[in-house]
């Protein structure tokens, strides 16, 4: 463990050079802590499941055990918020298992996450396309599925936080809105117009475009109250929401492009909620980005594996964060490797090369 966290700060060409006798290449704390071959052996080795009872409708069978006590260990540290948002997390993996064009990692695993807007980890998961997670909620489409069985895994009651949800139009439908109405949860999603019926959509796009940036209209449905929110920015952007309020605006400062300044527009509060609460899986992909476990294996789960680490050392950061806001993600994640590292039993010192600096030059 000690060895791949080290990896996210401190990166060679291979996991060999790690324990190279090299002057230039060598790490003392790593060579010290563990044999070069004993390490290649446990990875070699490496189970979190056993192979021999999988359950053959769960692709994601030999990292199951990992996930399911990892979710465990954060809900049981999450300190529940009202407004939580769910996106999707891309894992790299040049595998190609899905593709992503607007995520800065377009090919890898699919995570479906729940976060809050600093980016605590709540709940994940894996998506696997049709599995037997999935039966119930086949009428809401693939990520409304997702949505809906990842709620129904939390540990605690939404109904009592009066709980918000934030999602993009991959999730949004009116299926999904008036389903969450009766449980007594709220969404604000953005939508596509393809998802709404025909008696419920606003005044159409083309006519959106006529009309001046920053106008908004608003229509309402007296028997389930989501309501639909159509908004004029550079493009239309349309929103679902069953948290029912006025129709509130604000003014806000937008660039102009045409005008080359920051201009003063309306905007409607549903449009300002979303944009303060929808980024927390961004800011959880931001803050692995910065320190990730660098070390490969050709092993397909080994890519879930590593980023459900770093996942759990982002989110210790996190609550660590909260009593010692001086203390550096850096600095963070080099205390919990030299815990491991030194921690472990020193091997006696190895030779030096056997060669001096010039014969090696020559």
């Amino acid at each position: 463990m000690g060895i791949l966290l080290i990896s996210d700060y401190h990166r060679l060409p291979s996991r060999n050079h790690y324990c190279s006798l090299k002057v230039d290449l060598m790490v003392d704390i790593v060579g010290r802590a563990i044999p070069r071959n004993r390490f290649d052996e446990i990875l070699r080795f490496l189970h979190i499941a056993n192979s021999q009872r999988l359950d053959p409708n769960d692709r994601m069978g030999k990292l199951r055990p990992m996930m399911d006590y990892l979710q465990d260990v954060f809900q049981k540290a999450y300190i529940p918020e009202q407004h939580i948002s769910f996106d999707e997390s891309m894992v790299a993996y040049y595998g190609c298992k899905q593709f992503i064009r607007s995520k800065p990692i377009r090919f890898g695993f699919k995570n479906f996450c729940l976060c809050t807007p600093l980016g605590y980890l709540i709940a994940f998961d894996t998506y696997q396309g049709k599995t037997y997670r999935r039966k119930d909620y086949d009428n809401f489409g693939k990520g409304g599925g997702c949505f809906l069985n990842i709620i129904d895994s939390l540990q605690y009651d939404l109904n009592k936080l009066s709980t918000i949800f934030y999602c993009d139009n991959y999730f949004t439908g009116m299926p999904l809105i008036v389903e969450l109405s009766h449980r007594g949860q709220g969404l604000i999603g953005t939508i596509q117009d393809n998802r709404i019926p025909k008696k419920q959509i606003l005044s159409s796009a083309t006519a959106m475009k006529k009309v001046p940036r920053g106008e908004s209209a608003l229509a309402y449905d007296s028997a389930n109250k989501p309501v639909l929110c159509r908004w004029k920015d550079n493009t239309v952007v349309t929103l679902a929401s069953n948290v029912v309020a006025d129709n509130a605006i604000q003014m806000t400062n937008c660039w102009s492009s045409k005008e080359r300044k920051n201009i003063a527009i309306t905007q409607p509060m549903y449009v300002r909620d979303y944009n303060c609460h929808m980024g927390g899986v961004d800011r959880l992909d931001q803050n692995i980005s910065c320190y990730h476990t660098s070390l490969r294996k050709k092993k397909w789960w080994f890519s879930s594996f590593t980023w459900m680490l770093d996942a759990t050392v982002v989110k210790s950061y996190y609550i660590f964060k909260q009593k010692h806001p001086d203390v550096s993600f850096l600095d963070f994640c080099r205390e919990i490797v030299l815990f491991y590292l030194q921690g472990s039993q020193p091997v006696p010192s190895r030779p030096g090369p056997s060669r001096n600096r010039s014969e090696i030059a020559k």
